[in-house]
């Protein structure tokens, strides 16, 4: 046997969790050279190489398809674990000729739970030996944490997976990355407290009381996750594999840049830093524009319409007839604010919408609506009328608004099985 000293370049696994929309799939997207396992269905707006998975059964074939068939891929991605995890639980519910977990004697469900995905787990153990990364995506979940004789409890996030399956892929990961909103808690005039901030995004690698996090490889506690993505950050972890950053060259004359000179001249932008040109994903430009998009709920019409009236379109045009420039401020944070201002000033409130005829279902557009509730809303037959007359009542979003107004926040707690499964009980009440 021989012994081998100092540390050993090798592929890594990740654990990245945050609430819904903030990035995670698209910070999993820069890694080297990823192909996705879609068991969320829910990458089809990224463009990306990507295997559906419908079941258990798919997701443990798409891991043996990569592991045996010749291709170039340096990074696997499960999209996401909470997911795979219903799946999971469907395939060896099926298997048992159970409908639940807590329908086998003495808790053996939850036991074959963790036994299948300890065997997934060690599956995947076998692509890092093979060199390549493996990346677990998972949505977030907040749990009220309360001291032992401590006055008052906390908050604290958490994966949004079962306590068998949570703690399994957390001790697996050689890395969990926590992405949240940065919110600073202010005190105003009247001496009370205000939460401001909540646009930037930040992502945390070191174990709080707030969340789970951690990472082997001395990475800083916070790193700033803005678009577009210094990957730079991981190059001493990933080695030779990780993406070089976009840099200007110094021996380069000034570009000319007449579009953010209209923008600051007219007063529609804040230059935030000197550009030369967007850094961009030669495979996809607009990748930046489309995550910032998603999260503030604006659909490709509007941004036409806009980009159209400030002049950085022709009429008729397409998004991506953007001058570089253009497209390098616009997605700054201060300058995206005031783009999503204008485009939501211009929207008009529509008419208030008759209940829906029960044996007529009711028309969702799906512009209305998030890619991930809309998925939801069909599985359960949930009409776009129904959900926003909850919503409203709930006061998520205003009289007369769409469900893209929802909060962030709000919407990725909304989704999780346990809530979401309390809403659709509430609109089915609401019918009768």
């Amino acid at each position: 046997m021989q012994i081998i000293s100092g540390k050993i370049q090798q592929a890594q696994s990740i654990l990245i969790y945050g609430p819904e929309g903030i990035g995670k799939s698209t910070l999993a997207a820069q890694f080297p050279k990823p192909v996705f396992i879609d068991c969320e269905r829910g990458t089809g707006w990224m463009n990306v190489d990507r295997l559906p998975c419908k079941s258990w059964q798919d997701i443990m074939d798409a891991v043996k398809h990569v592991k045996n068939q010749k291709h170039e891929y340096k990074t696997v991605v499960i999209d996401s674990a909470d997911w795979a995890e219903r799946d999971c639980v469907q395939y060896v519910c099926s298997r048992g000729g159970k409908s639940s977990l807590s329908e086998f004697d003495h808790g053996k469900g939850y036991v074959k739970l963790s036994d299948e995905i300890e065997k997934f787990l060690n599956s995947l153990n076998d692509l890092i030996d093979a060199g390549m990364h493996v990346i677990f995506v998972a949505h977030c979940a907040t749990k009220k944490i309360e001291l032992p004789n401590e006055d008052g409890s906390f908050d604290h996030y958490e994966i949004s997976c079962s306590g068998r399956v949570a703690p399994l892929l957390k001790e697996w990961a050689g890395a969990v990355l926590f992405i949240n909103y940065k919110i600073q808690v202010t005190e105003n005039e009247s001496g009370k407290m205000k939460a401001v901030g909540g646009r930037k995004r930040i992502i945390h690698t070191q174990h709080t009381a707030a969340y789970d996090a951690k990472n082997r490889w001395e990475l800083p506690d916070q790193i700033p996750f803005a678009l577009p993505f210094d990957f730079g950050v991981f190059a001493k972890v990933l080695g030779e594999n990780a993406s070089k950053p976009v840099v200007a060259d110094a021996g380069q004359p000034p570009v000319a840049r007449p579009g953010v000179d209209k923008m600051l001249a007219t007063g529609q932008a804040t230059r935030v830093a000197p550009v030369t040109s967007a850094p961009q994903d030669p495979e996809d430009p607009l990748k930046a524009l489309k995550m910032l998009m998603e999260l503030s709920g604006v659909v490709v019409p509007e941004m036409k319409a806009y980009l159209i009236g400030k002049g950085f379109i022709p009429a008729g045009g397409m998004v991506t007839d953007m001058d570089k420039d253009v497209y390098a401020q616009l997605i700054q944070d201060a300058n995206w604010d005031k783009v999503v201002a204008k485009i939501r000033a211009t929207r008009v409130a529509p008419d208030p919408e008759p209940k829906p005829d029960k044996a007529k279902p009711a028309k969702t557009a799906e512009e209305d609506v998030p890619p991930n509730l809309l998925k939801l809303m069909v599985a359960d037959g949930i009409f776009a009328v129904e959900l926003k007359a909850y919503c409203e009542e709930k006061s998520f979003i205003p009289k007369g608004g769409k469900l893209t107004e929802i909060p962030l926040k709000i919407l990725g707690q909304m989704i999780l099985v346990s809530n979401w499964a309390k809403v659709v009980e509430k609109v089915g009440a609401a019918r009768k």
